[in-house]
């Protein structure tokens, strides 16, 4: 864990020498739950080594419209768990039937 109190990405592995496909969860919760009107989708990415910016970036979620997270947040950032440890690093590379939870910005206190 580093200072912020997030974990530092720790999947090093070898370069994978051909493309692969992973399909990831996606969760939502509170107000990006609510916005978009969806639980979870999945997302496939294909890639040598493909990551959380990876899926991030061919995120999608069909509601009435198409939206893009990108569009929803605007330059607001995410808080982001891949498997359920809180990440920093978009560069952690992802595994297939990984899990990614996204979080919208909170303040608050007592």
């Amino acid at each position: 864990m580093n200072r912020s109190g997030f974990e530092v990405c720790l999947r090093v592995k070898a370069p994978e020498t051909k493309d692969k496909r992973v399909r990831v969860k996606v969760r939502f919760f509170a107000s990006l739950r609510e916005r978009l009107g969806v639980k979870e989708v999945y997302v496939e990415v294909r890639g040598k080594n493909p990551t959380v910016k990876d899926v991030l970036e061919n995120l999608e979620v069909k509601t009435a419209g198409t939206i893009k997270l990108t569009e929803l947040l605007g330059q607001r950032k995410v808080l982001i768990m891949l498997n359920g440890e809180y990440i920093n690093d978009l560069n952690c590379m992802v595994e297939n039937e990984d899990e990614l939870a996204l979080f919208p910005p909170v303040s608050g206190g007592f």
